[in-house]
């Protein structure tokens, strides 16, 4: 007897359609601007090296500043509240960028400072909405539908980045020099600014929490209040996800300046490698919903972990165009089965305070993890203008550190990944999974 699997619109509860459209504009603002956000460096005259601290050195500012996203959040009485008001700080940083970019010299400090404050703003604001904004969509979905609502939500959020990503390299790619893409660069961060103002419009129409933020700041002192942490579950996710930022951001960070600078493509090149991976997550979107129903959380994540593993190295084979489509491909499936394993790992925690506490947690040692990562990336690219050689050194340390996570997993005890793996179960299963939902 087969289990039924819902149709992708019927796991969105009435109540819940305007996150789609939420997550439709936010998408757009991420694939217009903040996926250009290293080119944009790069083309303001910004290092190889500096490229890659300018994204994650904010985020770690950014994840420092959101612990006290909920005291703000109380201060506002309201989680949906300071999601709604981060959200529009952070589309302002953007339309900000995007007068700077034109030429508009709105700020006393040097131009470079400007854009180093300006990301920041965008990332911490962006961050600090994090934690609230998933313990509020965490409180209002049904648990029964939890699986399905975030799947189809996250096949929505791809497609429309990849709208975006289309639309601004398209529109990049008509000035060839870099004096005359600034203007190109303006537009498109003015116009995702805007559409992160019409993704809050769609964020008001959503129901308030069901769980009234608090905080007691005597609580935090308190053993009690974090007693959880102590629990082998929470210390083996909290690892799990400190391993993997660390080591995929020491290539991550850099990817966007190795294709420009050291495969030399052009904004149009490098507007369908980008934009192939996130094709490929949507293409497999319903493959992966099914997996999740059928094989769990942890083993969804186990597995994405597993398949990370090899990415940075593919990129030391070859530089044929072909064979790059084909990488972005297989990273477009990996990275797909590893968001959707762990925004659904996240979501196991029932009690909201647990919840809250542990993506506010997570997001801090993931931030440090990504700088760290990045900074280890940079110290490796040398003091001079990076070779193909100082890149492969990134690419291999990469990969062989994502090893490391996916042992770590493997502790929950839950995991049926190796069993998943054998081959004689594993192409059956596949099939059953594929075609029939089981």
């Amino acid at each position: 007897m087969h289990t039924r699997v819902p149709q992708p619109y019927d796991a969105v509860p009435r109540s819940l359609r305007a996150s789609l459209w939420d997550v439709a504009f936010y998408s757009l603002m991420v694939g217009i601007g903040e996926t250009y956000l290293s080119a944009f460096v790069l083309t303001m005259g910004f290092s190889e090296r500096a490229s890659g601290l300018l994204v994650t050195l904010p985020t770690l500012i950014g994840s420092v500043l959101q612990l006290a996203a909920g005291f703000c959040a109380q201060f506002f009485r309201s989680q949906k509240s300071w999601v709604m008001v981060s959200a529009a700080i952070q589309g302002t940083a953007l339309v900000l960028l995007g007068l700077l970019s034109w030429g508009l010299n709105f700020s006393p400090l040097p131009q470079d400072q400007t854009v180093f404050f300006l990301i920041c703003g965008y990332w911490t604001f962006g961050l600090a909405a994090g934690p609230s904004w998933s313990s509020w969509i965490g409180s209002i979905v049904p648990d029964d539908r939890r699986t399905h609502f975030f799947a189809y939500r996250a096949r929505v959020a791809q497609l429309f980045t990849v709208l975006g990503l289309l639309v601004a390299g398209l529109a990049l790619e008509t000035q060839a020099t870099a004096s005359h893409k600034l203007p190109i660069f303006a537009l498109l961060f003015f116009i995702s600014g805007v559409c992160r103002y019409v993704s809050v419009g769609f964020l008001a129409r959503h129901p308030e929490s069901l769980v009234r933020p608090t905080v007691d700041v005597r609580a935090l002192f308190k053993q009690s209040f974090w007693s959880w942490l102590t629990e082998n579950r929470t210390l083996t996710i909290i690892a799990f996800l400190f391993l993997t930022q660390m080591a995929t951001n020491i290539s991550g960070p850099f990817f966007n300046a190795f294709m420009l600078k050291q495969l030399a493509l052009d904004y149009h090149d490098y507007m369908i490698l980008i934009s192939t991976a996130f094709i490929a997550r949507v293409a497999a979107g319903g493959l992966l919903q099914r997996m999740a129903h059928s094989l769990g959380s942890t083993t969804l994540t186990h597995l994405g972990a597993l398949l990370i593993v090899p990415l940075p190295l593919l990129w030391t084979t070859t530089d044929n165009f072909a064979c790059l489509i084909l990488f972005q491909v297989i990273t477009g499936l990996a990275w797909g089965c590893h968001e959707l394993g762990v925004t659904l790992l996240m979501m196991d925690k029932q009690s909201h305070r647990e919840r809250l506490s542990l993506l506010t947690l997570t997001q801090l040692l993931n931030a440090s993890a990504m700088f760290l990562g990045s900074w280890v990336g940079y110290l490796l690219l040398g003091s001079g203008t990076p070779t193909s050689a100082d890149y492969g050194r990134l690419f291999l340390l990469s990969s062989v550190l994502r090893l490391l996570p996916v042992l770590i997993l493997a502790k929950l005890g839950d995991s049926r990944l190796l069993d998943l793996l054998q081959p004689s179960r594993f192409f059956p299963r596949l099939g059953r999974v594929m075609f029939k939902g089981r």
